[in-house]
Parts: structure tokens; sequence; C-alpha cells
């Protein structure tokens, strides 16, 4: 996360126990923060430019836990700013909401930024020819 911002936790996705937890740890898999006050020019209209970090593993699992909440924040957006460079993982769910997102925003005029992408996020953009949804490469 980008460590100049105010941080407003939105959603923490526990690791379910099972395997992999057997304890019942309730370390989180995903964290999704909502960045703010954001910077740069003023809206040009009465929507928000939303910016959100994606803090752990942006799989199957966890899509299913945040894609409402994210389409809700992208249909009430001008911009969605994600930043990704705290994500640890990435799959092809979390490729699929990615695409939603940018489809919505679209929809409306809107679109979807990617800030700060990591080295495994960039490759598996890369191999599913999907670099047209980076934006911004920071």
């Amino acid at each position: 996360m980008c460590p100049t911002l105010q941080s407003h936790l939105l959603r923490r996705i526990p690791l379910p126990a099972g395997p992999f937890a057997p304890d019942g740890s309730i370390d989180p898999i995903l964290e999704v923060h909502l960045l703010g006050p954001t910077t740069g020019p003023p809206p040009v209209d009465h929507r928000p430019v939303t910016a959100l970090a994606l803090k752990g593993q942006l799989c199957q699992y966890t899509v299913g836990q945040i894609r409402e909440l994210v389409l809700d924040l992208a249909a009430d957006s001008m911009m969605i700013v994600l930043d990704l460079h705290d994500l640890e993982f990435l799959d092809a769910a979390g490729l699929r909401l990615l695409l939603e997102v940018d489809g919505e925003l679209a929809r409306h005029d809107g679109r979807l930024v990617l800030e700060r992408v990591g080295p495994l996020a960039r490759r598996v953009m890369a191999i599913c020819d999907l670099e047209h949804l980076l934006l911004a490469w920071r």
C-alpha cells in the first residue's frame, strides 16, 4: 500500500480452516483498503475517483468475496485506481474481476487505472495478452 495516503480497511478475507490453516488461524489471505484522499484533478462530473489497494492474493476464493463490493464502487465512480504493489498472487478469477471492473467503468465513460503493478501481475497480464488494462504503469 502507498504509505503516504490514509488507508481505511474495507474488507479482510481470512484463510479458511483446512489443510493450509489447520489451527483455524485468521491471517488474512486478502485485504481491500480504500485509500484517500485522492490527489490529482477534481472529477469532471459528480462521480468520485476511488483508490483501492489490494494486499494478498486475488484468486478464485477471494474474488467471490469482494466482487460485489468492487463492482458497486465501479458503478458509482468515474475512475478506479488499484494499487497492486502488495498483491502476492493473481489467477484467472482475479484477471476476470479486473476485466469486469474495466467493463463496468467503460459503460459510463470511466476507466480503470492499475498502479504499482508488481512483476508477478505484469507477467500474468502479459502472458494473457491483457496489457491493455494497464493504463498506468508505476
